[in-house]
């Protein structure tokens, strides 16, 4: 080692480098835990909507080939519909 050569420091941590630098990790965080929750709320309300018909409750609206819209169907489409506009709302929130 050199002797004009000084050891290497980090930035206080009140330096505005280090607070940029924490902002920005943890928005990256948030992201990656957002995407995660949109993706279970999407897994889960297509895997209620899968439902063999006799576990899904009566039918509320009567489609063509028999297919209709089910009891269980409508909460969980709701719940998708409402953590959806919440994760965008979070999601632009943290731009």
């Amino acid at each position: 080692m050199a002797t004009d050569e000084q050891p290497r420091t980090r930035p206080a941590s009140g330096s505005p480098l280090t607070e940029r630098g924490d902002d920005a990790s943890r928005r990256e965080v948030m992201r990656v835990w957002l995407i995660v929750m949109e993706a279970c709320l999407s897994i889960l309300t297509v895997m209620v909507l899968l439902l063999p018909p006799e576990w899904s409750g009566p039918v509320l609206v009567t489609m063509s080939a028999g297919h209709g819209l089910h009891m269980f169907d409508v909460p969980a489409l709701l719940v998708w519909l409402l953590g959806s506009g919440a994760v965008v709302g979070v999601w632009r929130a943290w731009r």
